[in-house]
């Protein structure tokens, strides 16, 4: 298992299980960008992050930008 910085616990199953694992940032991104031109985008802002326990990039909902 694995912690953010707050303290969050989770584990590779809720992490791991079903996602497409994307070699590089660039590659998750290019992902985001197709499937918003080819399916009219995602219900809500996904941004790419690292999975901590396999090292690739997932797709991940974004937080929310602090003004």
């Amino acid at each position: 298992m694995s912690a953010t910085p707050n303290g969050t616990v989770f584990n590779r199953r809720s992490q791991c299980k079903g996602k497409i694992q994307y070699n590089s940032k660039a590659d998750a991104k290019k992902a985001i960008r197709r499937r918003q031109t080819k399916n009219g985008g995602f219900h809500h802002a996904v941004e790419p992050y690292r999975c901590p326990h396999c090292d690739y990039f997932h797709l991940g909902s974004a937080k929310p930008k602090e003004n």
